[in-house]
């Protein structure tokens, strides 16, 4: 299942966005995938299928990508006045579209699937084709997915550790 490594990314974020809420941050990993089920909804993305190439040239594009994440960037922005938790953000939604440059075209899942194109309709396609291969896919996707829930329970884990133990904390 593509996109779980997202998820993977947003837990682990946790580590540098102590005052984030780790909802938040999944929710800014996976940003570009809700904004495609929005887009779905509306009839103007269609639903991958095995048969069906570019179904999502408006939320999986390079440049949709930088949009999205400069519109959750002035969103954080104008909520937190915090430019640290806006670059986060920022960083999080750009890092889906980073991920899926390296994945697509993610042939192990959707076998006419395209490389992402620079910009919704553009024959410009980017893609280094990691997911082509079923087991590495698997293995990438749950293994982020993992990795970053990890590093999330240990950032907790810590954190606890510092509340019980205030002369521990590094001042």
């Amino acid at each position: 299942m593509p996109g779980v490594a997202h998820i993977g990314v947003g837990f682990a974020a946790k580590k540098i966005a102590k005052d984030v809420p780790v909802g938040y941050l999944v929710l800014a990993a996976e940003a570009v995938d809700l904004v495609f089920m929005g887009l779905w909804v509306a009839g103007i993305e269609k639903s991958p299928t095995d048969t069906m190439a570019g179904y999502a040239d408006f939320s999986h594009s390079v440049v949709s990508g930088f949009i999205l994440a400069g519109v959750g960037a002035l969103l954080t922005w104008l909520i937190s006045k915090n430019k640290r938790t806006t670059a986060i953000i920022a960083g999080l939604i750009l890092s889906h579209t980073l991920m899926d440059i390296i994945a697509a075209p993610k042939l192990a899942f959707f076998p006419n699937d395209t490389k992402m194109p620079l910009f919704p309709g553009s024959s410009i396609s980017l893609g280094l084709g990691v997911w082509k291969y079923y087991w590495l896919a698997q293995f990438l996707e749950y293994g982020i997915l993992g990795g970053g829930i990890i590093m999330y329970l240990l950032t907790l884990k810590k954190r606890r550790h510092m509340n019980m133990n205030p002369e521990s904390c590094p001042e």
